[in-house]
């Protein structure tokens, strides 16, 4: 973390599409000179992809304070009201024990990695009635 008020922490967010997953690949800090851009990768994804399900990558996050622990929160609550399925992955200990403090941890779906993700979103996908027709 700088000690420049003025100065942006790096921060970076890839959005990927496995099947109908968003993955974002988060890097860097999520605080308050972050939080929106995350915000913002998460709304074109639901709005341009809309996704069955998000898979928001931590492994490579290095920093998290209370604005991003708000934005995770959002697109929590955001992703429930349009039904989408929401894991987390690659959560390191920093972050585990901040959702652990603030009482959040068991209300995100928390798996080991990427794949581990993906594997539970497309158990959890129904099956729509076209597909069981070819099942």
């Amino acid at each position: 973390m700088s000690t420049d008020p003025d100065a942006r922490a790096y921060f970076a967010v890839e959005l990927g599409l496995h099947g109908a997953c968003v993955v974002a690949h988060l890097a860097g800090e999520l605080d308050c000179t972050t939080a929106d851009e995350l915000r913002s990768a998460a709304r074109s994804a639901w709005d341009d992809l809309e996704p069955a399900s998000m898979v928001l990558d931590l492994g490579e996050v290095t920093f998290v304070d209370s604005s991003g622990i708000g934005v995770l929160v959002h697109i929590m609550k955001t992703c429930d009201q349009r039904g989408i399925a929401l894991y987390l992955s690659g959560v390191g200990s920093f972050v585990r024990r901040l959702l652990r403090i603030t009482g959040l941890e068991g209300h995100f779906t928390i798996c080991d990695s990427v794949e581990d993700a993906l594997i539970r979103a497309e158990s959890a996908r129904p099956v729509v009635p076209e597909q069981r027709a070819h099942q």
